[in-house]
């Protein structure tokens, strides 16, 4: 008689069944088509159509977290620190971090990182420490445009455990302790009277944003854009009031985001490119655009042509004065900047900037 499958086939949906409930997996043991009769139970002949093997501590699968080498049976029992080596041209600086497994577990992309490029480094630490080493890991932080303190408040969001609890409270002293205890940089300090505070946290949110890009942390990531070009109602949820990305910090942000964050740069390019705003930006603000002249070529030569671009918009230099503006004259070393050599001294190339 051909052999009876449905006893095979009825013990293979049991054991599947009480896998799912969460029972032991064992070997079905009606499994074979190599017996005869109506249960073909006895024979035991050949394999067992189906059979399920009990999982092995070999086969079982990695979780994040865990580097390639380590022993599944002490996974339970040992942790490895972490030296993150940080890159700004020839000075490096290096942050420990001495639960690497829990932060390679929060964040996949920096787990993906030490796994392919991390180096075991020896262990130093007295016997019977349960540590299995540490791994270290070089990052250019020049290439990515951030610093080695944006870094480290990345690294405190990775371990900080008091997210999900409450964002709306959580945000706040983030962003409080990111820009705490940092001197203002030159940018800063050339703004306007009153507004060095504000660029200094717009550049403080922008590195943490390259920070947050370079570690694969894109909750942050998130909150970062938020507060520099979200829209007012969803800016406070994130610790901020306003957007910062304002006339005060629209030339700071430009320069430090081009070629690193590209929606940032078009938001500012969209800012700057607004008649209304465009000669706005620029007053009382020339020793700023005098820094970022200085420090950023590229970018000062990007803004040269918007200006160039609008002005000859707008018909030409005499086409609106600020004598008819009613306004103060735009400092002569500004046009010098903007629009070239003699631009600002009533030479025949001199310029006007667009109302």
């Amino acid at each position: 008689a051909p052999p009876t499958a449905a006893l095979g086939w009825e013990s293979f949906l049991a054991v599947r069944r009480r896998a799912a409930e969460g029972s032991v997996v064992a070997r079905p043991q009606e499994a074979s088509f190599g017996g005869g009769g109506d249960g073909g139970g006895g024979g035991g002949g050949a394999g067992a159509w189906g059979a399920m093997e009990e999982p092995s501590a070999s086969s079982s699968s990695s979780v994040w977290g865990d580097l390639p080498g380590d022993q599944a049976s002490a996974r339970q029992h040992k942790t490895y620190s972490v030296e993150l080596r940080l890159q700004s041209g020839s000075a490096v600086e290096a942050i420990h971090i001495q639960d690497g497994r829990r932060v390679s577990a929060r964040s996949p992309h920096l787990c993906a990182l030490l796994s392919a490029q991390a180096q075991p480094v020896a262990d130093s630490s007295p016997a019977g420490n349960t540590s299995v080493g540490a791994r270290s890991l070089d990052l250019d932080l020049q290439a990515a445009g951030t610093t080695v303190a944006a870094v480290r408040t990345a690294i405190e969001f990775i371990l900080a455990d008091d997210r999900a609890a409450s964002e709306a409270a959580f945000w706040p002293r983030f962003w409080a302790a990111a820009g705490r205890g940092r001197p203002p940089r030159a940018v800063a300090t050339a703004a306007r009277k009153g507004e060095a505070q504000g660029v200094e946290e717009a550049l403080v949110t922008l590195d943490v944003l390259l920070a947050a890009s370079l570690l694969g942390l894109p909750r942050l990531q998130d909150a970062a854009e938020a507060r520099l070009m979200g829209d007012d109602a969803i800016a406070p949820a994130f610790g901020g009031g306003s957007v910062l990305l304002c006339d005060s910090t629209v030339l700071p942000l430009l320069a430090s985001s081009f070629g690193r964050c590209r929606p940032l740069s078009r938001a500012c390019m969209q800012l700057l490119s607004a008649p209304e705003r465009a000669t706005e930006v620029l007053r009382g603000r020339e020793r700023q655009v005098g820094v970022l002249y200085a420090t950023h070529p590229v970018v000062s030569t990007l803004l040269s042509g918007v200006y160039k671009a609008a002005a000859a918009d707008a018909g030409g230099p005499s086409s609106c004065t600020a004598a008819a503006r009613g306004v103060a004259p735009p400092d002569p070393r500004l046009l010098e900047l903007l629009f070239g050599p003699g631009a600002g001294f009533g030479s025949s190339r001199g310029a006007a900037l667009p109302c």
